[in-house]
């Protein structure tokens, strides 16, 4: 090899090199997303603090009337239910209506409490067959839209209030049946 030839050589090897690099950064750089994942991965895998509560249908327990909380038989009293979907939807049953919405849990709050925020749409638009059923479905969906924390049990999830106050209990249902 001559002196000459090594020096060009070698500056094409450098120039390769650093078209190598720069191609890896810009795969690399599409490749990255906020939070540490792609959006499809982070809809079809729920987080640690989801899992037991997706997938299910839940079936309304209990309800806040006014200033009181009113415990209601699963399969007797209503046939309320919800559904949390792996990737921030919703979908629920008033019994009379079915919603659709989004939801995203938040912060860890305290021992098996944490932030929720629920937004809800899509109400359907089938007339209540009277006064008490109207109201019923009324305060159901203004209930789950002003849930700001989640309380999971077991078996059962709480939506709270701001203040901690029990506005809507479900329990998990079985059957599966959303409508």
């Amino acid at each position: 090899m001559t002196e000459k030839t090594v020096p060009g050589a070698l500056a094409k090897t450098r120039l390769l090199a650093i078209l190598f690099a720069c191609a890896v950064c810009v795969v690399l750089a599409g490749c990255q997303t906020v939070g540490g994942g792609t959006a499809k991965n982070k809809a079809a895998k729920p987080t640690a603090r989801e899992n037991g509560l997706t997938g299910k249908t839940w079936q309304l327990a209990g309800y806040r009337a006014e200033t009181q909380f009113i415990p209601l038989e699963p399969g007797h009293a209503t046939s309320a239910r919800i559904v949390f979907n792996k990737d921030g939807t919703l979908s629920g049953t008033t019994g009379i209506n079915t919603f659709g919405g989004s939801w995203k849990l938040g912060r860890k709050m305290s021992a098996g409490t944490q932030a929720i925020a629920i937004t809800v749409s899509g109400l359907g638009k089938k007339q209540s067959p009277n006064e008490i059923a109207s109201r019923f479905e009324r305060d159901l969906i203004r209930e789950i839209a002003a849930a700001r924390a989640l309380k999971k049990g077991k078996d059962s999830i709480q939506l709270l209030d701001g203040r901690d106050e029990i506005l809507l209990q479900f329990v998990f249902s079985a059957a599966g049946n959303l409508y």
